[in-house]
Protein backbone atom coordinates (compact mmCIF):
# COMPACT_ATOMS: atom_id res chain seq x y z
CA UNK A 1 0.00 0.00 0.00
CA UNK A 2 2.86 2.36 0.88
CA UNK A 3 4.62 1.66 -2.42
CA UNK A 4 1.40 2.30 -4.32
CA UNK A 5 0.95 5.64 -2.55
CA UNK A 6 4.59 6.63 -3.21
CA UNK A 7 4.25 5.88 -6.91
CA UNK A 8 1.00 7.82 -7.10
CA UNK A 9 2.54 10.96 -5.61
CA UNK A 10 5.74 10.50 -7.58
CA UNK A 11 3.79 10.82 -10.83
CA UNK A 12 1.84 13.74 -9.40
CA UNK A 13 5.10 15.58 -8.67
CA UNK A 14 6.31 14.79 -12.19
CA UNK A 15 3.14 16.29 -13.61
CA UNK A 16 3.54 19.46 -11.58
CA UNK A 17 7.16 19.68 -12.72
CA UNK A 18 6.11 19.61 -16.38
CA UNK A 19 3.30 22.08 -15.70
CA UNK A 20 5.89 24.50 -14.36
CA UNK A 21 7.62 24.39 -17.74
CA UNK A 22 4.30 24.67 -19.64
CA UNK A 23 4.80 21.15 -21.05
CA UNK A 24 1.12 20.29 -20.65
CA UNK A 25 1.11 17.12 -22.78
CA UNK A 26 3.87 15.64 -20.63
CA UNK A 27 2.03 16.79 -17.51
CA UNK A 28 -1.16 15.04 -18.65
CA UNK A 29 0.82 11.84 -19.28
CA UNK A 30 2.22 11.94 -15.73
CA UNK A 31 -1.19 12.64 -14.17
CA UNK A 32 -2.68 9.74 -16.13
CA UNK A 33 -0.11 7.45 -14.56
CA UNK A 34 -0.99 8.78 -11.11
CA UNK A 35 -4.69 8.24 -11.78
CA UNK A 36 -3.96 4.76 -13.10
CA UNK A 37 -2.83 3.94 -9.56
CA UNK A 38 -5.59 5.88 -7.79
CA UNK A 39 -8.42 7.16 -10.03
CA UNK A 40 -9.93 9.11 -7.10
CA UNK A 41 -6.85 11.20 -6.32
CA UNK A 42 -8.45 14.66 -6.16
CA UNK A 43 -5.22 16.63 -6.67
CA UNK A 44 -4.26 14.57 -9.74
CA UNK A 45 -7.76 15.01 -11.18
CA UNK A 46 -7.62 18.77 -10.56
CA UNK A 47 -4.13 19.23 -12.03
CA UNK A 48 -4.89 17.01 -15.01
CA UNK A 49 -8.07 19.02 -15.65
CA UNK A 50 -6.08 22.28 -15.59
CA UNK A 51 -3.52 20.88 -18.05
CA UNK A 52 -6.25 19.60 -20.37
CA UNK A 53 -7.93 23.02 -20.19
CA UNK A 54 -4.64 24.67 -21.20
CA UNK A 55 -4.48 22.28 -24.17
CA UNK A 56 -8.04 23.23 -25.18
CA UNK A 57 -9.46 19.77 -24.38
CA UNK A 58 -12.43 21.22 -22.52
CA UNK A 59 -14.74 18.18 -22.40
CA UNK A 60 -11.98 15.97 -21.00
CA UNK A 61 -11.05 18.70 -18.51
CA UNK A 62 -14.66 18.89 -17.36
CA UNK A 63 -14.66 15.19 -16.45
CA UNK A 64 -11.59 15.70 -14.26
CA UNK A 65 -13.13 18.70 -12.48
CA UNK A 66 -16.38 16.76 -11.95
CA UNK A 67 -14.41 14.10 -10.07
CA UNK A 68 -12.17 16.54 -8.19
CA UNK A 69 -15.03 18.66 -6.83
CA UNK A 70 -16.24 15.70 -4.76
CA UNK A 71 -13.21 16.17 -2.49
CA UNK A 72 -13.51 18.88 0.17
CA UNK A 73 -9.77 19.66 0.00
CA UNK A 74 -9.95 20.96 -3.60
CA UNK A 75 -13.70 21.47 -3.99
CA UNK A 76 -13.82 25.26 -4.46
CA UNK A 77 -10.84 25.29 -6.82
CA UNK A 78 -12.34 22.45 -8.88
CA UNK A 79 -15.71 24.21 -9.01
CA UNK A 80 -14.07 27.45 -10.16
CA UNK A 81 -12.07 25.64 -12.86
CA UNK A 82 -15.24 23.82 -13.87
CA UNK A 83 -17.06 27.15 -14.33
CA UNK A 84 -14.27 28.46 -16.59
CA UNK A 85 -14.50 25.31 -18.69
CA UNK A 86 -18.28 25.55 -18.97
CA UNK A 87 -17.89 29.18 -20.09
CA UNK A 88 -15.44 28.08 -22.80
CA UNK A 89 -18.01 25.51 -23.98
CA UNK A 90 -20.72 28.20 -24.12
CA UNK A 91 -22.68 26.59 -21.27
CA UNK A 92 -23.21 29.92 -19.54
CA UNK A 93 -26.27 29.09 -17.42
CA UNK A 94 -24.59 26.02 -15.94
CA UNK A 95 -21.42 28.03 -15.28
CA UNK A 96 -23.46 30.77 -13.56
CA UNK A 97 -25.04 28.17 -11.24
CA UNK A 98 -21.58 26.95 -10.21
CA UNK A 99 -20.27 30.49 -9.68
CA UNK A 100 -23.30 31.38 -7.53
CA UNK A 101 -22.37 28.50 -5.22
CA UNK A 102 -18.77 29.71 -5.01
CA UNK A 103 -19.79 33.31 -4.28
CA UNK A 104 -22.27 32.14 -1.67
CA UNK A 105 -19.35 30.52 0.12
CA UNK A 106 -16.88 33.36 -0.54
CA UNK A 107 -18.45 36.68 -1.56
CA UNK A 108 -15.00 38.29 -1.95
CA UNK A 109 -13.76 35.80 -4.57
CA UNK A 110 -12.84 38.31 -7.28
CA UNK A 111 -11.77 35.68 -9.82
CA UNK A 112 -15.23 34.14 -9.54
CA UNK A 113 -16.80 37.60 -9.99
CA UNK A 114 -14.85 38.21 -13.20
CA UNK A 115 -15.80 34.76 -14.46
CA UNK A 116 -19.42 35.54 -13.57
CA UNK A 117 -19.18 38.81 -15.54
CA UNK A 118 -17.96 36.88 -18.60
CA UNK A 119 -20.87 34.43 -18.31
CA UNK A 120 -23.41 37.24 -17.81
CA UNK A 121 -22.02 38.80 -20.98
CA UNK A 122 -22.49 35.44 -22.70
CA UNK A 123 -26.23 35.49 -21.88
CA UNK A 124 -26.41 39.21 -22.85
CA UNK A 125 -27.01 40.47 -19.30
CA UNK A 126 -24.54 43.27 -19.88
CA UNK A 127 -25.52 45.58 -17.01
CA UNK A 128 -25.22 42.71 -14.53
CA UNK A 129 -21.83 41.91 -16.02
CA UNK A 130 -20.63 45.50 -15.56
CA UNK A 131 -21.78 45.47 -11.91
CA UNK A 132 -19.58 42.47 -11.12
CA UNK A 133 -16.59 44.04 -12.88
CA UNK A 134 -16.99 47.41 -11.19
CA UNK A 135 -17.09 45.62 -7.84
CA UNK A 136 -13.70 44.04 -8.63
CA UNK A 137 -12.19 47.26 -10.02
CA UNK A 138 -13.19 49.24 -6.94
CA UNK A 139 -10.91 46.99 -4.91
CA UNK A 140 -8.20 46.63 -7.56
CA UNK A 141 -8.28 49.22 -10.38
CA UNK A 142 -5.30 47.52 -12.07
CA UNK A 143 -6.85 44.05 -12.39
CA UNK A 144 -6.10 43.50 -16.08
CA UNK A 145 -8.48 40.53 -16.45
CA UNK A 146 -11.37 42.66 -15.15
CA UNK A 147 -10.32 45.54 -17.43
CA UNK A 148 -10.13 43.29 -20.51
CA UNK A 149 -13.50 41.75 -19.68
CA UNK A 150 -15.08 45.18 -19.18
CA UNK A 151 -13.67 46.30 -22.54
CA UNK A 152 -15.24 43.23 -24.18
CA UNK A 153 -18.62 43.78 -22.51
CA UNK A 154 -18.68 47.46 -23.48
CA UNK A 155 -17.83 46.44 -27.03
CA UNK A 156 -20.84 44.10 -27.07
CA UNK A 157 -22.92 47.08 -25.88
CA UNK A 158 -21.61 49.09 -28.89
CA UNK A 159 -19.92 51.59 -26.56
CA UNK A 160 -16.77 51.65 -28.66
CA UNK A 161 -14.92 54.63 -27.17
CA UNK A 162 -15.38 53.28 -23.63
CA UNK A 163 -14.36 49.81 -24.80
CA UNK A 164 -11.11 51.18 -26.27
CA UNK A 165 -10.46 53.18 -23.08
CA UNK A 166 -10.61 50.06 -20.89
CA UNK A 167 -8.60 48.05 -23.40
CA UNK A 168 -5.77 50.60 -23.14
CA UNK A 169 -5.95 50.50 -19.34
CA UNK A 170 -5.80 46.69 -19.47
CA UNK A 171 -2.71 46.77 -21.69
CA UNK A 172 -1.01 49.25 -19.36
CA UNK A 173 -1.82 47.10 -16.34
CA UNK A 174 -0.58 43.99 -18.15
CA UNK A 175 2.74 45.61 -18.96
CA UNK A 176 3.33 46.54 -15.31
CA UNK A 177 2.12 43.15 -14.03
CA UNK A 178 4.25 41.26 -16.52
CA UNK A 179 7.40 43.18 -15.58
CA UNK A 180 6.71 42.63 -11.88
CA UNK A 181 6.29 38.90 -12.49
CA UNK A 182 9.49 38.62 -14.53
CA UNK A 183 11.38 40.51 -11.78
CA UNK A 184 10.02 38.05 -9.23
CA UNK A 185 11.13 35.18 -11.49
CA UNK A 186 14.62 36.65 -11.80
CA UNK A 187 14.97 36.97 -8.02
CA UNK A 188 13.88 33.36 -7.53
CA UNK A 189 16.26 32.15 -10.23
CA UNK A 190 19.17 33.98 -8.62
CA UNK A 191 18.24 32.21 -5.38
CA UNK A 192 18.42 28.83 -7.13
CA UNK A 193 14.63 28.29 -7.11
CA UNK A 194 14.42 27.61 -10.83
CA UNK A 195 11.09 25.81 -11.01
CA UNK A 196 9.33 28.56 -9.06
CA UNK A 197 11.07 31.14 -11.26
CA UNK A 198 9.78 29.35 -14.37
CA UNK A 199 6.22 29.64 -13.11
CA UNK A 200 6.58 33.42 -12.72
CA UNK A 201 8.26 33.82 -16.10
CA UNK A 202 5.47 31.79 -17.70
CA UNK A 203 2.83 33.89 -15.97
CA UNK A 204 4.58 37.04 -17.18
CA UNK A 205 4.52 35.70 -20.74
CA UNK A 206 0.88 34.70 -20.46
CA UNK A 207 0.20 38.40 -19.96
CA UNK A 208 2.80 39.88 -22.33
CA UNK A 209 4.32 37.56 -24.94
CA UNK A 210 6.92 40.23 -25.80
CA UNK A 211 8.37 40.53 -22.30
CA UNK A 212 12.06 40.20 -23.16
CA UNK A 213 13.22 39.68 -19.56
CA UNK A 214 10.78 36.78 -19.11
CA UNK A 215 11.68 35.22 -22.49
CA UNK A 216 15.40 35.36 -21.72
CA UNK A 217 14.96 34.17 -18.13
CA UNK A 218 12.87 31.22 -19.26
CA UNK A 219 15.35 30.31 -22.01
CA UNK A 220 18.30 30.40 -19.61
CA UNK A 221 16.57 28.15 -17.07
CA UNK A 222 15.48 25.66 -19.74
CA UNK A 223 19.09 25.53 -20.92
CA UNK A 224 20.40 25.20 -17.36
CA UNK A 225 18.16 22.24 -16.47
CA UNK A 226 19.10 20.33 -19.62
CA UNK A 227 16.47 21.04 -22.25
CA UNK A 228 17.59 20.70 -25.87
CA UNK A 229 18.73 23.85 -27.66
CA UNK A 230 15.80 23.21 -30.00
CA UNK A 231 13.49 23.93 -27.04
CA UNK A 232 15.52 26.94 -25.91
CA UNK A 233 16.19 28.76 -29.19
CA UNK A 234 12.53 29.64 -29.99
CA UNK A 235 12.47 31.90 -26.91
CA UNK A 236 15.75 33.56 -27.91
CA UNK A 237 14.56 33.96 -31.50
CA UNK A 238 11.42 35.72 -30.25
CA UNK A 239 13.62 38.23 -28.44
CA UNK A 240 15.78 38.83 -31.52
CA UNK A 241 12.64 39.36 -33.60
CA UNK A 242 11.68 42.13 -31.15
CA UNK A 243 15.22 43.50 -30.70
CA UNK A 244 17.87 42.14 -33.12
CA UNK A 245 20.60 43.90 -31.12
CA UNK A 246 19.79 42.44 -27.70
CA UNK A 247 23.29 41.71 -26.41
CA UNK A 248 22.44 39.25 -23.62
CA UNK A 249 20.39 37.14 -26.03
CA UNK A 250 23.12 37.08 -28.69
CA UNK A 251 25.65 36.08 -26.01
CA UNK A 252 23.36 33.37 -24.63
CA UNK A 253 22.81 31.93 -28.09
CA UNK A 254 26.54 32.02 -28.81
CA UNK A 255 27.43 30.25 -25.57
CA UNK A 256 24.84 27.52 -26.18
CA UNK A 257 26.13 27.01 -29.74
CA UNK A 258 29.68 26.73 -28.40
CA UNK A 259 28.63 24.15 -25.82
CA UNK A 260 26.74 22.13 -28.44
CA UNK A 261 29.76 22.06 -30.77
CA UNK A 262 28.28 24.54 -33.27
CA UNK A 263 31.45 26.60 -33.15
CA UNK A 264 31.09 28.58 -36.37
CA UNK A 265 27.58 29.67 -35.40
CA UNK A 266 28.85 30.62 -31.94
CA UNK A 267 31.54 32.85 -33.49
CA UNK A 268 28.86 34.54 -35.62
CA UNK A 269 26.85 35.49 -32.53
CA UNK A 270 29.90 36.76 -30.64
CA UNK A 271 30.88 38.83 -33.70
CA UNK A 272 27.41 40.39 -33.80
CA UNK A 273 27.94 41.55 -30.22
CA UNK A 274 31.42 42.88 -31.05
CA UNK A 275 30.12 44.72 -34.11
CA UNK A 276 27.91 46.73 -31.74
CA UNK A 277 30.36 46.87 -28.84
CA UNK A 278 34.02 46.16 -29.76
CA UNK A 279 35.00 46.42 -26.09
CA UNK A 280 32.59 43.77 -24.82
CA UNK A 281 35.01 41.72 -22.73
CA UNK A 282 32.75 38.70 -22.36
CA UNK A 283 32.26 38.48 -26.14
CA UNK A 284 36.03 38.83 -26.70
CA UNK A 285 37.15 35.98 -24.45
CA UNK A 286 34.16 33.81 -25.45
CA UNK A 287 35.13 34.21 -29.10
CA UNK A 288 38.71 33.34 -28.17
CA UNK A 289 37.68 30.07 -26.51
CA UNK A 290 35.46 29.12 -29.46
CA UNK A 291 38.23 29.90 -31.98
CA UNK A 292 40.47 27.49 -30.07
CA UNK A 293 37.84 24.78 -30.60
CA UNK A 294 38.12 25.59 -34.33
CA UNK A 295 41.90 25.00 -34.03
CA UNK A 296 42.64 28.70 -34.56
CA UNK A 297 45.19 29.02 -31.76
CA UNK A 298 46.57 32.43 -32.79
CA UNK A 299 43.08 33.89 -33.09
CA UNK A 300 42.10 32.38 -29.74
CA UNK A 301 45.09 33.91 -27.99
CA UNK A 302 44.54 37.29 -29.65
CA UNK A 303 40.93 37.58 -28.44
CA UNK A 304 41.65 36.29 -24.92
CA UNK A 305 44.52 38.78 -24.61
CA UNK A 306 42.31 41.54 -26.07
CA UNK A 307 39.80 40.92 -23.29
CA UNK A 308 42.54 41.22 -20.65
CA UNK A 309 43.93 44.40 -22.19
CA UNK A 310 40.53 46.02 -21.67
CA UNK A 311 39.87 44.62 -18.19
CA UNK A 312 43.07 43.22 -16.62
CA UNK A 313 41.27 42.34 -13.38
CA UNK A 314 38.29 40.55 -14.92
CA UNK A 315 38.59 37.10 -13.31
CA UNK A 316 36.45 35.44 -15.99
CA UNK A 317 38.76 36.79 -18.71
CA UNK A 318 41.76 35.59 -16.69
CA UNK A 319 40.05 32.20 -16.30
CA UNK A 320 39.69 31.94 -20.07
CA UNK A 321 43.40 32.66 -20.48
CA UNK A 322 44.22 29.98 -17.90
CA UNK A 323 42.10 27.47 -19.85
CA UNK A 324 43.85 28.35 -23.11
CA UNK A 325 47.38 28.19 -21.68
CA UNK A 326 46.68 24.89 -19.94
CA UNK A 327 45.43 23.37 -23.19
CA UNK A 328 48.58 24.60 -24.94
CA UNK A 329 50.79 23.09 -22.22
CA UNK A 330 52.15 26.49 -21.18
CA UNK A 331 51.87 25.63 -17.50
CA UNK A 332 54.22 28.18 -15.95
CA UNK A 333 52.45 31.10 -17.64
CA UNK A 334 49.10 29.58 -16.72
CA UNK A 335 50.18 29.46 -13.06
CA UNK A 336 50.98 33.18 -13.15
CA UNK A 337 47.43 33.86 -14.32
CA UNK A 338 46.01 31.54 -11.63
CA UNK A 339 47.83 33.47 -8.93
CA UNK A 340 46.68 36.78 -10.38
CA UNK A 341 43.04 35.64 -10.41
CA UNK A 342 43.32 34.39 -6.82
CA UNK A 343 44.93 37.65 -5.68
CA UNK A 344 41.81 39.42 -7.00
CA UNK A 345 39.34 36.83 -5.69
CA UNK A 346 40.76 34.21 -3.27
CA UNK A 347 37.48 32.27 -3.49
CA UNK A 348 37.54 31.91 -7.29
CA UNK A 349 37.16 28.12 -7.34
CA UNK A 350 37.78 27.83 -11.10
CA UNK A 351 41.28 29.34 -10.82
CA UNK A 352 42.12 27.37 -7.66
CA UNK A 353 40.98 24.11 -9.25
CA UNK A 354 42.95 24.82 -12.42
CA UNK A 355 46.01 25.68 -10.34
CA UNK A 356 45.77 22.24 -8.75
CA UNK A 357 45.46 20.62 -12.17
CA UNK A 358 48.47 22.51 -13.54
CA UNK A 359 50.58 21.69 -10.46
CA UNK A 360 49.62 18.05 -10.98
CA UNK A 361 50.84 18.29 -14.59
CA UNK A 362 54.11 19.82 -13.30
CA UNK A 363 54.43 16.91 -10.82
CA UNK A 364 54.19 19.27 -7.86
CA UNK A 365 51.88 16.89 -6.07
CA UNK A 366 52.01 18.28 -2.52
CA UNK A 367 51.13 21.77 -3.75
CA UNK A 368 48.37 20.31 -5.92
CA UNK A 369 46.89 18.52 -2.89
CA UNK A 370 46.86 21.80 -0.97
CA UNK A 371 44.92 23.47 -3.81
CA UNK A 372 42.36 20.69 -4.09
CA UNK A 373 41.84 20.62 -0.32
CA UNK A 374 40.94 24.32 -0.49
CA UNK A 375 38.64 23.73 -3.47
CA UNK A 376 36.74 21.02 -1.61
CA UNK A 377 36.43 23.21 1.49
CA UNK A 378 34.63 25.79 -0.67
CA UNK A 379 32.84 23.33 -2.95
CA UNK A 380 32.44 19.90 -1.29
CA UNK A 381 30.48 18.54 -4.29
CA UNK A 382 33.26 19.29 -6.80
CA UNK A 383 33.79 15.79 -8.22
CA UNK A 384 36.59 16.81 -10.57
CA UNK A 385 38.59 18.26 -7.69
CA UNK A 386 37.95 15.12 -5.61
CA UNK A 387 39.14 12.91 -8.49
CA UNK A 388 42.35 14.89 -9.06
CA UNK A 389 42.99 15.06 -5.32
CA UNK A 390 43.04 11.26 -5.16
CA UNK A 391 45.35 11.13 -8.18
CA UNK A 392 47.76 13.55 -6.48
CA UNK A 393 47.68 11.52 -3.25
CA UNK A 394 48.44 8.34 -5.20
CA UNK A 395 51.46 10.02 -6.79
CA UNK A 396 52.75 11.14 -3.38
CA UNK A 397 52.21 7.66 -1.95
CA UNK A 398 54.21 6.09 -4.79
CA UNK A 399 57.19 8.30 -3.93
CA UNK A 400 57.31 7.12 -0.32
CA UNK A 401 59.95 4.51 0.62
CA UNK A 402 58.57 1.01 0.83
CA UNK A 403 55.63 1.72 -1.46
CA UNK A 404 56.82 -0.85 -4.02
CA UNK A 405 57.33 -3.49 -1.31
CA UNK A 406 53.87 -2.79 0.13
CA UNK A 407 52.35 -2.97 -3.36
CA UNK A 408 53.94 -6.34 -4.19
CA UNK A 409 52.96 -7.72 -0.78
CA UNK A 410 49.38 -6.40 -1.12
CA UNK A 411 48.86 -7.99 -4.51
Amino acid sequence: MLKKSENEWYYLEQGQYWEGYREYKKAVSAYRQALGINPRNSVANLRMGISLYKLGHYNDALKCFDTAQNSSSVQLEAMYRRSLTLEKLGLYDEAISVLNLILKHDQHNYNAKIAMAACKCGVKEYNESIKYLDDVLRENPCNSWALYTKSRVLGRMNLESQSVFYLKKALEADSVNSMDMSKRGRNLSQGGKHQEAMEWYSRALDIDQKNIDALLGKAQILDMVGFSHKDVFPYLDKILAIDPHHTDTLMTKGLICDRKGMFKKAVEYFEKVLDMDPNNVRALYSKGITLYSLKNVKGARFFCESALLREPNNVMAIGSMIWLLDHEGEYEEALVHCDKALSINPNFVYALSYKGKILLSLKKYTEAISCYDKVLEMDPENRRAAYHLEKAKEKVAKKRPGFGMFRSFHY
